[in-house]
């Protein structure tokens, strides 16, 4: 009576230990999952609205070099002055010239500095707005962050136009995490329901 006691007693925590480690790995499987959908969803909304302003700063910068009566140096300084009317800490432009000299940025140190990312944007084909995932400091914040940049090539000058959206990484993980848990937890609470009246007519 006494080795059936133990037994049943070893089962019982083996059972509380697979049910725990069970709604665990449940849990995390939720929370990357639905963190893998929210991040695809955020840059999908990302592209659609760098895509929306780009094209409003590409118009504005034909309309400009399409001013006859300025000079070339004349319409890039006008250029640069309508990119940094439409910026500000949280929300900016930047341009490159056709030597991948930072014109324009928010960032103030990197004007005039050569920006190796030139040639990496300068390389490619595509028309319109050209995508790409990068780990940059986020000037407003100062820390590092996962950012999608958009950008166009103005053909005439070779220069670089871009706008970019920093990816808020840990506030997407937690919001998994709270979406995990707002399924996870009536789960775990219906399992043991179940496990309650399971172990009543049992016992």
């Amino acid at each position: 009576m006494a080795k059936t006691s133990k037994v049943r007693q070893r089962n019982n925590i083996l059972n509380i230990i697979y049910f725990f480690l069970f709604n665990i790995a449940l849990i995390s499987a939720l929370t990357y999952s639905t963190n893998l959908q929210i991040s695809s969803i955020y840059k999908d909304v990302y592209r659609a609205e760098i895509t929306g302003f780009l094209n409003v700063v590409k118009k504005q910068s034909t309309d400009i070099i399409q001013k006859e009566k300025l000079s070339k140096k004349e319409k890039q300084e006008e250029l640069i002055r309508y990119l940094a009317s439409i910026s500000h800490k949280g929300f900016y432009f930047w341009a490159n010239d056709n030597k991948g000299v930072a014109v324009y940025h928010i960032d103030p140190s990197k004007i005039g500095s050569f920006q190796s990312s030139y040639i990496r944007h300068i390389s490619k084909s595509e028309r319109g707005v050209i995508f790409e995932m990068t780990d940059n400091i986020n000037p407003s914040t100062g820390q590092r962050q996962d950012k999608i940049n958009g950008y166009f090539i103005l053909k005439p000058w070779g220069w670089v136009i871009g706008h970019g959206r920093y990816i808020d990484s840990s506030g997407i993980e937690l919001k998994a995490f709270l979406f995990a848990m707002k399924i996870g937890i009536p789960l775990i609470l219906f399992q043991l329901i179940i496990i309650f009246f399971y172990r009543r007519r049992t016992y």
